[in-house]
């Protein structure tokens, strides 16, 4: 329970000016290490505390544990000197890697008014492992040694790492071979202030063309030596060119019209000149990977991890992603992250518009995740909270959110599932529909993913099998003999059933036989299937020989014309609701399924040969040309039809899709719309203008939100799904950002080996 500030009389307390003060701080940082007989908050003298006050000390912080309260009684010998009280070491560890607000009230004894101190905010460190090492003349994770001074690099250890005189210790440099590789020593002299160590001019030199790794090594009397995570740098020498990186980042899901969960919708980023606006080959890597990708776009597989860019001296590191949005049937809302890990919300409060009363006040979210009504994020200390819809998540049952070991959180419209560290699942929300895991499930302890469909969810094990819970009809249940199998790669939802992909290239599928339940022996007897991919009623896989085969509902895409099925050039293939489109590799598009929603193809469109990327929203498609030009078919008045002004366009580099209508973001950081004007196919002239930078855009069922380049975010659409401008709160304004600060450290698994490599060229694009 929070810790409430009591009433201390009748009359308003009057603000005192001197904040409180924490003994073991450094620069506004408890390490835990330095309160092991707890935190000392000293009362500054200037208060002049006299004989028979009441001093009352609050230390606010997570819920529960995290907070305290002590009180004090002013002696004669304490009058006119600071006063010190003792928070509990434990109300300082339950904070570890959170922020705590400390404050302090005076009952006067002499007339018994009260007074009232401002707060004053600290976080306290983590102590799970040592802060990464950074070099002072790195940009972003590039290290360039035509930027170097001639003595080498400065190679700087955090003041976060509490080192105490007399700790002494070494980094190691770990380059490409042993002339590229060095153990430098190092002494502390002093606390509280940040270690550093020199790198010579001939070690970086030795490793041109080549990333490298630091890390460094504690050693202090008496305890064992802890290492800290490695950072990595990739040494080039480049000349000056400018980078700008444009799109948002990959979704989890996509509920349409009728809240349905499709597959993940996999974002391209682009990078861009920030002069000429044109493309230009980029580097691309995850912030916990090694290996650089070579390209002028980057497909986002893994939008909650930071993303590095590289262009010469030029770097970027883009956001994990920070902006989501639910909703069905019209209503819906958003939720962003701040970049002090702070979670805000706005639209329809019975769909996660209000966040509630406990978690504003949290700063550790680490992902959000929505479904159609309801919103969970995890903590980075491995708990999760929810809010929105109860019957459907937005409530967290007590057992769920006192664990600590939560590693993913996956939705289905209906509920939501979190798998532990320990490789069993929990979930929540509608009991029948996923909320709830039945008890063998529940005692598995090797599952390594979770897979929703609209009423279910599927979990594969580490042994290549599968189970499920929620609705058996739709998925719920997995059949024999699916449930022997032990080579099952990757699981895909429809509306009404899964559908699995096994090692041998064979498919399998359970759940409702007439949406895609029952793989008809033609297609079950193929053992090149390479990729699955669904809409709300049918799935389709594509084979390694180019060719596509699917299976479900027929008028909703579950049959392949002839014309199609002869193809051997299917590229890759994108359902909506009720359709299916698929580019080939020749650059042209082909579709089926039902005709009002995109499965007839327009001849002028039928006939281009530059399609690079097809987007989809629930009842149209959108094709995007070699050129930045785009075309859209399907439902008229929902994203089918697209104005003239629009079509001229070519610059549009990124397109994205809500229920009923499309925003398209142009190179100059404009934006486009088409669709349902009710829901988002027109920016109303009421609201604030869009300005340019935009740099990515992330929609709701009915509405799309803006993300700019000085950290504003501009919605418009549907007030019922967080469309309106004067909703969003005020404290997120200036407060997320696309790009985050430059920083080159990442965390890597245990036992990963520290590894030197060459850049790779990407043939995802």
């Amino acid at each position: 329970m929070t810790t409430q500030m009591p009433p201390v009389g009748l009359r308003a307390p009057t603000v005192l000016t001197e904040l409180p003060q924490v003994k073991e701080t450094v620069n506004d940082i408890l390490m835990p290490a330095n309160a092991e007989g707890g935190a000392t908050i000293v009362i500054p003298a200037a208060v002049q505390l006299m004989t028979g006050d009441e001093v009352t000390v609050y230390w606010r912080g997570a819920e529960g544990a995290g907070c305290a309260q002590v009180t004090k009684r002013v002696t004669r010998a304490n009058e006119g000197r600071p006063l010190e009280l003792v928070i509990p070491a434990s109300a300082v560890l339950a904070n570890e890697g959170l922020g705590v607000t400390v404050e302090y009230t005076v009952l006067r004894c002499s007339d018994g008014g009260a007074e009232q101190s401002a707060p004053y905010l600290l976080k306290v460190a983590s102590v799970l492992q040592l802060p990464a090492p950074t070099i002072d003349q790195a940009q972003g994770d590039l290290l360039n040694p035509a930027h170097l001074p001639p003595e080498g690099a400065t190679i700087r250890i955090s003041f976060l790492a509490g080192l105490y005189p007399g700790d002494r210790g070494e980094v190691v440099w770990f380059g490409r071979n042993s002339d590229g590789t060095a153990i430098l020593p190092f002494h502390v002299t002093s606390f509280g202030a940040d270690v550093t160590v020199q790198a010579p001019r001939s070690l970086i030199d030795a490793n041109e063309g080549f990333e490298i790794s630091i890390t460094y090594v504690v050693r202090r009397q008496g305890e064992q030596p802890r290492q800290s995570p490695p950072s990595y740098y990739l040494v080039r020498t480049q000349i000056e060119s400018g980078l700008l990186v444009i799109g948002a980042r990959s979704e989890h899901h996509q509920f349409d019209n009728e809240s349905l969960y499709q597959s993940a919708r996999r974002r391209r980023l682009h990078a861009l000149d920030d002069a000429t606006l044109q493309a230009v080959e980029a580097y691309w890597r995850y912030a916990d990977e090694v290996e650089l990708f070579a390209g002028t776009e980057f497909v986002d597989t893994r939008p909650n991890v930071p993303l590095h860019v590289t262009r010469g001296t030029s770097q970027q590191i883009i956001s994990p992603r920070n902006l989501t949005g639910n909703g069905v049937g019209g209503n819906g809302s958003f939720a962003a992250q701040r970049d002090n890990h702070n979670v805000v919300a706005w639209g329809n409060a019975g769909y996660g518009g209000n966040t509630g009363n406990v978690i504003p006040g949290m700063t550790d979210i680490a992902e959000v995740t929505a479904n159609a009504s309801a919103y969970a994020a995890r903590r980075t200390n491995g708990r999760v909270v929810a809010w929105g819809s109860p019957g459907y998540g937005g409530t967290l049952p007590d057992a769920i959110g006192a664990l600590d070991d939560i590693v993913r959180v996956v939705a289905n419209p209906n509920a939501f599932a979190a798998l532990r560290a320990n490789g069993s699942v929990v979930a929540w929300g509608s009991p029948g529909l996923g909320g709830t895991v039945p008890a063998p499930i529940a005692g598995v302890d090797d599952i390594v993913a979770v897979f929703p469909n609209q009423y279910a969810f599927a979990a594969l094990r580490e042994n290549g099998s599968v189970v499920a819970w929620g609705h058996g009809a739709y998925g719920g249940d997995v059949p024999a003999p699916i449930t022997a199998y032990t080579d099952i790669v990757k699981v895909v939802g429809n509306q009404y059933a899964f559908a699995a992909l096994r090692v041998t290239g064979e498919v399998v599928a359970w759940g409702d036989p007439s949406y895609g339940g029952n793989v008809p022996s033609p297609i079950a007897g193929l053992t090149d299937v390479v990729e699955l991919t669904s809409n709300s009623y049918a799935f389709a896989a594509l084979r390694s020989n180019g060719a596509v085969v699917a299976w479900g509902y027929p008028p909703y895409g579950g049959n392949v014309p002839y014309l199609i099925a002869i193809l051997t050039d299917i590229a890759e293939v994108t359902g909506n609701q009720y359709a299916f489109a698929a580019r080939r590799r020749n650059g042209a598009v082909v579709a089926w399924g039902d005709v009002s929603y995109g499965a007839n193809v327009p001849l002028p469109i039928a006939e281009l040969t530059d399609v690079v990327e097809i987007v989809a929203n629930a009842q149209a498609f959108v094709a995007r040309r070699k050129t930045n030009q785009v075309v859209a078919w399907g439902q008229v008045g929902n994203g089918g039809t697209l104005p003239a002004p629009i079509a001229g366009l070519t610059d549009i580099v990124q397109v994205v899709g809500n229920a009923q209508a499309f925003a398209g973001l142009r190179a100059n950081g404009t934006v486009v719309q088409w669709g349902n004007t009710a829901y988002g196919g027109v920016f109303p002239s009421d609201t604030v203008p869009i300005p340019g930078q935009v740099r990515a855009i992330y929609p709701s069922w009915g509405a799309f939100a803006a993300l700019t380049s000085d950290r504003r975010v501009i919605v418009w659409g549907a007030r019922s799904s967080g469309g309106d401008y004067s909703d969003v709160p005020a404290s997120l304004m200036g407060a997320i950002s696309y790009t985050a600060p430059l920083a080159t450290a990442r965390k890597q698994s245990p036992g990963d080996a520290l590894k030197s490599r060459k850049v790779a060229t990407s043939d995802s694009i």
